[in-house]
């Protein structure tokens, strides 16, 4: 209710109560002035009742977006220690992994512990347990050498370095190489010279690049491959000689129960506690399984087969017209001269190389083996006649037998 509704309603019913006029308050006059009572009392009550509900939805609409804002926040947070928890737990296990790879790596080199490279990448034998290390590699056998009784820095695996059993004394000792050699020098090619025995590689003498080769340090001949061993000074003791034995004055005494492999003859050793003894050295020569091969046999038989060739050709014709379309270069046996023709610059002519002459006429090569196809064959005259024809070898036949007792001498011709 307004203010001018409250005065307006004062000022009439003032004039009620105090109007002494006969006939003045009026029926009339007292319920017009209830009704404009109940009436603004209505329109204020209407009016509170508004603004009440308003303030009410102004406040449902506040606590729901506290609520709201209450219910982000919590699951904000719950999320946040869900995170701070992982983060934790990642954080303790990697410092449980770091823990755990430091007691392995402060284990390096000791006893049960973790293995180290050396500079080569190989794992030094020291840290090997025995029956892993029982191939032991050196590089040559020598005679002759003068052994210097003392101690060296140097190992087995550096650049200019070899072991080498002297047979003189029946142990092994360093060899270091009287030339400096570079550090990327392929000295690997030096350790095993039956493998390359011709490669180079890159050293340094004296500042100046030169180029050691395999021969500088061997002496390769058919008969064998031995070490030139002035090129070397010789140790008695070395950075790494506990893996070729046990101490002596002269050197490292090899162990029993080791294999021994010599790089530069490909053989293999065993220690009989006196000396190296090649192993297989003691097998009997013979011809039956079980035995060796003589050598001497073997060489005669290699020059043999090395010098056997065998002389393809293409074709087999009557005339060589029939053979239309064929490319250069094509040999071809024709029945009709009885020899072999080539076809040269379009025109067949006769084969030299597989032909000779016999009474004036051209006839095929007969100490030679030829191939047809998939067929090795061999000439052989005809009875009664002049000329020769081609005859498939079939081994254990008597023709097979003839035609190698006329086989004097294999020709060196390329196939």
């Amino acid at each position: 209710m307004g203010l001018n509704s409250k005065t307006n309603l004062k000022s009439q019913a003032d004039l009620i109560r105090y109007e002494d006029g006969e006939g003045k308050n009026t029926a009339e006059r007292v319920g017009k002035l209830l009704a404009e009572i109940i009436e603004n009392t209505d329109q204020s009550l209407t009016s509170e009742t508004n603004a009440r509900v308003q303030q009410d939805n102004i406040l449902q609409q506040t606590a729901s977006t506290a609520s709201s804002i209450a219910n982000t926040a919590y699951s904000e947070a719950k999320e946040a220690k869900s995170k701070a928890t992982t983060a934790q737990s990642t954080a303790d296990s990697a410092k449980a992994t770091a823990e755990a790879a430091k007691k392995v790596t402060d284990t390096k080199g000791l006893p049960g512990g973790l293995a180290t490279l050396d500079s080569t990448g190989k794992v030094p034998a020291s840290q090997l347990p025995g029956y892993v290390d029982d191939v032991v590699e050196f590089n040559a056998f020598v005679t002759g050498i003068t052994v210097q009784l003392a101690s060296t820095n140097k190992k087995s695996t550096d650049v200019g370095c070899m072991v080498v059993y002297n047979a003189d004394t029946n142990c092994f000792v360093l060899a270091v190489s009287n030339r400096s050699v570079s550090l990327d020098a392929d000295w690997g090619v030096v350790l095993r010279p039956q493998r390359l025995a011709s490669t180079p590689s890159t050293a340094i003498v004296g500042g100046d690049l030169t180029k050691v080769q395999v021969t500088d340090y061997w002496n390769i001949k058919d008969t064998g491959i031995t070490l030139i061993s002035s090129a070397f000074t010789y140790y008695n003791n070395w950075a790494d000689a506990d893996s070729f034995g046990k101490s002596n004055l002269e050197g490292r005494v090899p162990e029993a129960g080791k294999i021994y492999t010599c790089t530069a003859v490909n053989t293999t050793s065993r220690w009989s506690g006196s000396e190296l003894i090649t192993i297989g050295s003691d097998l009997a020569l013979g011809h039956t399984a079980g035995t060796a091969f003589p050598g001497d046999e073997g060489f005669a038989l290699q020059q043999t087969v090395d010098g056997i060739q065998i002389f393809p050709y293409d074709a087999i014709c009557y005339h060589t017209n029939e053979l239309s379309g064929r490319p250069e270069g094509t040999i071809a046996f024709a029945y009709d001269e009885h020899c072999f023709k080539i076809l040269k610059d379009g025109e067949w002519v006769y084969y030299d190389d597989y032909n000779t002459e016999e009474n004036f006429k051209k006839v095929p090569l007969t100490n030679r083996i030829y191939r047809y196809g998939d067929t090795l064959q061999a000439m052989r005259k005809v009875a009664g006649q002049n000329y020769y024809v081609p005859v498939s070898y079939v081994v254990g036949s008597d023709e097979f037998d003839s035609i190698k007792a006329r086989v004097e001498d294999i020709a060196a011709s390329n196939i």
